[in-house]
């Protein structure tokens, strides 16, 4: 059963073509020791009559201390362990390959990458998409929901059951919830002002 957290709406003044992203939490996934969101976008091509829809799920499984993202219809686009953070070279740089990298690579490389948010955002933007607006709203939700649950993940005790590691970070979740929200509202609407667009 899924619950929406936030949606949002857009539209551009120039073309009417209209656009949407809906960020959600699947409330039964605790059953299964999982938590998880689904981040969901809509795009409406006026002109042309047709809509382009994405939907991609970011599942923090207990059992492997691992985030897995999901594309709708694929197989998982990347799995994040948490146990192997932080990951770097003698220089604490990068590896010199890492800007080549893209999609699915660039996941697998992240993964070794917990520790510093600013690459994490960097490969969550290399998520394929249609319209370089589009993937930049459902890229807001991706970073969002991933980035919090990497932040609640280093709140519990190394040690704690799964369940009590699942309770722990669902009531860190439900702590940040305004903030994570508000975040991820303030980064879709920067995608959408940098190319004009309106909120409605």
């Amino acid at each position: 059963m899924k619950a929406t957290l936030k949606s949002l709406r857009f539209r551009d003044p120039k073309t009417g073509d209209e656009c949407s992203i809906e960020l959600g939490f699947d409330t039964l996934s605790i059953l299964d020791d999982t938590i998880e969101f689904e981040v969901r976008g809509w795009y409406y091509h006026r002109r042309e009559n047709f809509r382009t829809e994405e939907s991609f799920t970011v599942l923090y499984n207990a059992n492997d201390n691992c985030i897995y993202i999901k594309r709708f219809g694929e197989k998982d686009v990347a799995k994040i362990n948490l146990e192997d953070r932080p990951y770097r070279n003698e220089q604490n740089t990068l590896p010199n390959d890492f800007e080549n990298l893209e999609g699915p690579p660039a996941f697998d490389a992240v993964c070794k990458l917990m520790d510093d948010s600013s690459e994490l955002e960097r490969i969550i933007k290399s998520i394929p998409a249609v319209d370089p607006i589009f993937g930049c709203i459902i890229k807001s939700g991706i970073s969002t929901t991933v980035g919090q649950i990497v932040k609640c993940s280093k709140t519990v005790a190394k040690d704690s059951k799964l369940r009590q590691k699942i309770r722990d970070i669902l009531r860190c979740l439900g702590v940040n919830k305004l903030s994570m929200l508000a975040q991820f509202t303030m980064r879709a609407i920067r995608c959408m002002l940098m190319a004009g667009w309106d909120i409605f």
